[in-house]
C-alpha cells in the first residue's frame, strides 16, 4: 500500500494525514482534503499573512498563459514556499505531514514533520477536528443504508438487460466533512 492510498478503515490520507501547501486560486494555500480558508486553521495570524503574501506573488508571477513570468525568481518562490511549509509543519506538529511539491524542480516532493509537539495547539486542534470529521464521513459511508452511503442496487436476473442503479442517501449537514 502506498502512503496516498485510502484503506478499508481510513480515508485518503490527504484527508487526515497528510497537509499540502500549494497555490490553486482557492484564497488558501493550505489544502487538506479540499482547500482550507485561512481563518479555520487555527494558524497563527503572522504565519497566515506570510501565507497569504507568499499566494499573491504566485497569481502576479503568473502569466495570461499561466506560465511562470521570468521577472519573478523561481527559485526564491520555492524557497519560501519551502520555508512556509516547516512553520506550517511547527505549528501543527507531528500528527501530520506537510507536503510541499516544488516549482523549480519538476515536481519534487519535499514531506515535512515536526518532531517537537504543536507550537500551536489551535492550529494542531483546528486539523485534527478536520481529520475526525472526514474519518467519520468515511465510515458512515462504508456501513450501507447509514446517512451519507451509497447502495448498488443490481437489476434481478428476471430483469434481463436493466441498468443497475445507485440509491444515495447525503449524511446530514452536520456530518459533512468541512469544506
Amino acid at each position: 500500500m502506498t502512503a496516498t492510498a485510502a484503506t478499508a478503515d481510513e480515508p485518503f490520507p490527504y484527508a487526515t494525514r497528510i497537509v499540502r501547501i500549494y497555490p490553486d486560486y482557492a484564497d488558501t494555500v493550505i489544502w487538506f482534503s479540499d482547500p482550507f480558508p485561512y481563518e479555520e486553521t487555527g494558524l497563527t495570524a503572522e504565519l497566515i499573512e506570510r501565507l497569504s503574501a507568499w499566494e499573491s506573488t504566485y497569481y502576479a508571477a503568473m502569466t495570461e498563459r499561466f506560465e511562470w513570468d521570468a521577472r519573478f525568481s523561481l527559485h526564491e518562490f520555492d524557497h519560501t514556499g519551502l520555508d512556509l511549509a516547516h512553520a506550517v509543519a511547527d505549528e501543527i506538529g507531528p500528527d501530520f505531514e506537510v507536503e510541499y511539491r516544488s516549482f523549480e524542480n519538476h515536481g519534487a516532493v519535499a514531506t515535512l514533520r515536526a518532531e517537537a509537539p504543536a507550537a500551536n495547539p489551535s492550529a494542531r486542534d483546528a486539523f485534527a477536528l478536520r481529520a475526525l470529521k472526514a474519518r467519520e464521513y468515511w465510515a458512515s459511508a462504508r456501513h450501507p443504508g447509514s446517512p451519507g452511503s451509497v447502495t448498488l442496487l443490481l437489476p434481478s436476473r428476471e430483469e434481463p438487460g436493466a441498468e443497475p442503479r445507485a440509491e444515495f442517501r447525503p449524511p446530514p449537514a452536520e456530518d459533512r466533512p468541512p469544506t
